[in-house]
């Protein structure tokens, strides 16, 4: 009964030739399942296929920028934070959305696939030699998030707490 839905996971993978596309992995949507705690309070999410997909889409607290689809007003509700380089970035829309009373989906079947390994192709860091510190620097922002220490349309919503996401 919300009308702030999001429909978001990792998408499935696959290769790219001159010739035709192959599916990489299963070929089964995708939940995102938390794999460890970094030792910077960050949690590092896997892809892990879902076996038993049902008719509708599960109950989910992660986001993915692969596959993320919703109604155009979370757009400004939940705007992308810029002083977010790569770690976190994530993780933060995903917190700030559910703490402003959206709630997120993981779709039951494949919506979209995705080109993960792009071989021979150049990465951020490789354009950008100081990325690493512009990412401490975003793990710094995220923390900040994190422990609701940042005000403003940035910062954690007043609907929901931290304490009610899982």
């Amino acid at each position: 009964n919300n009308n702030k839905v999001i429909l978001s996971t990792y998408a499935v993978p696959f290769e790219l030739n001159k010739e035709n596309i192959k599916i990489t992995h299963q070929n089964r949507p995708y939940k995102m399942r938390s794999e460890k705690f970094y030792n910077t309070k960050k949690v590092r999410y896997v892809p892990e296929a879902i076996t038993n997909t049902g008719t509708v889409p599960s109950r989910s607290y992660t986001i993915s920028a692969h596959q993320l689809f919703t109604y155009g007003k979370w757009v400004h509700e939940i705007p992308y934070d810029e002083e977010l380089y790569f770690e976190g970035e994530e993780d933060s829309l995903a917190l700030r959305s559910y703490t402003n009373g959206w709630d997120i989906f993981c779709p039951h079947e494949i919506i979209c696939y995705h080109y993960y390994i792009r071989s021979g192709s150049k990465r951020h860091t490789d354009f950008d030699k100081t990325w690493y510190m512009k990412n401490d620097s975003s793990f710094e922002r995220f923390h900040k998030i994190l422990n609701n220490n940042l005000s403003g349309k940035f910062g954690l919503g007043s609907i929901r707490t931290l304490e009610h996401y899982t």
